[in-house]
């Protein structure tokens, strides 16, 4: 009697011990990358044709995720440079797979079209996945950083003039991917308000929307629309740029 009372209570344990060992899903390391080469027209700052050139990497465990992300825009008219651009921006993230999750970033960038040589920011936020689902995914984020700007040439600013201008910001943003029609046409958008906490005339916005055709497993077209406008900007240059694009991605994501 005794036997038969302690494999009663035992065996319930052995049985949930080994659904247990069933049932727990593995901690797989997520790879998503995105290679795309874009020809462009540019209206604004300067009107011309420009190639676009883009890499994006992106791991994602439970835990962490690292994304980085590279661009670089050249163009020419009449054989002399007229259009050239670079950004590099990385962020880290803490628990990425949750509803709510922290990240740092950092990046660094230069652009004849906006009139800087070099600019470089880093700092932290959160991000909340307003939903993620198969089909639909849209995530908003708070992002607080500080930026330091070297521009080609002296800029005044609350009645001091320099070449360099540098300040702590809040970034508010958003990022968006609906595939529609049967996922025979993915369209991705994104934008962030980026607000100096020191100067309220220092701001900027910048805004895409892209359309994308597969045509293969992981080769396709796609066509976009990018705006970009900064309240603060070197004399003779014109606070906004229009980019419309078109060329092929290779992409898993």
């Amino acid at each position: 009697m005794r036997y038969s009372l302690l494999l009663f209570l035992w065996a319930p344990l052995v049985l949930f011990g080994q659904d247990s060992t069933q049932t727990k899903t593995k901690d797989t390391l997520k790879v998503k990358y995105l290679v795309s080469s874009d020809l462009s027209v540019t209206a604004g700052n300067l009107t011309s044709f420009t190639t676009v050139n883009k890499g994006q990497l992106d791991l994602e465990k439970r835990v962490w995720g690292l994304n980085s992300t590279v661009l670089f825009r050249y163009g020419t008219l009449e054989g002399d440079i007229n259009a050239r651009e670079f950004n590099a921006i990385s962020a880290g993230s803490l628990f990425p797979q949750n509803r709510i999750y922290g990240f740092i970033n950092g990046g660094y960038e230069f652009s004849f079209l906006r009139g800087f040589n070099n600019r470089a920011f880093g700092g932290a936020g959160i991000s909340f996945r307003m939903f993620r689902q198969e089909n639909n995914k849209l995530e908003t984020f708070f992002n607080a950083l500080y930026e330091f700007t070297e521009f080609n040439a002296p800029i005044a600013v609350d009645g001091d003039t320099s070449n360099t201008l540098s300040t702590a910001r809040g970034v508010l943003g958003w990022t968006g991917t609906h595939k529609v029609f049967a996922q025979k046409l993915i369209i991705t958008h994104a934008g962030k308000f980026q607000q100096s906490l020191q100067n309220l005339d220092n701001y900027r916005f910048e805004g895409n929307v892209n359309l994308t055709l597969p045509i293969f497993s992981v080769l396709s077209v796609k066509t976009g629309v990018q705006y970009t406008y900064e309240n603060i900007v070197l004399d003779g240059r014109q606070n906004s740029d229009f980019i419309w694009t078109f060329g092929v991605v290779l992409t898993n994501i």
